[in-house]
């Protein structure tokens, strides 16, 4: 039988996209763009997405994912990743509000798993 995890369809990527804990996935950055989460009967919530080039959905991006990136990518200028990779994984560790749900996170290399590409080039970003 699936885990739950990937039962539950997601317009955005999920850890459950990347891998089981402990695993991730090299993933090629394509662009990022300022967008509306909210569900349609919802006010506005907006959140940084970023697109890489291996998954066909965005990444939503918190706090703690935009300072991960930035410090593994060593630059301030999102401009500057566009193209470079950087290591999706599935750290259970990962909180919101005061439960642990576990997330993605990111680092620089680790125990990866190589995912074809299934995105897009940078030309055309869906989000």
């Amino acid at each position: 039988m699936p885990n739950i995890d990937t039962m539950i369809e997601s317009k955005y990527l999920t850890k459950a996209d990347v891998g089981e804990p402990g695993d991730g996935t090299m993933c090629t950055i394509v662009g990022l763009k300022l967008a509306n989460i909210a569900r349609d009967d919802e006010e506005p919530k907006m959140k940084w997405l970023m697109k890489f080039k291996e998954f066909p959905k965005p990444m939503v991006l918190g706090s703690t994912t935009l300072q991960l990136a930035t410090m593994i990518m060593g630059s301030k200028n999102t401009d500057d990743w566009t193209g470079k990779r950087i290591e999706g994984y599935h750290d259970p560790s990962v909180t919101f509000g005061d439960k642990l749900v576990g997330g993605i996170r990111f680092r620089a290399r680790g125990k990866t798993k190589e995912v074809p590409a299934q995105g897009v080039d940078a030309d055309d970003i869906p989000f």
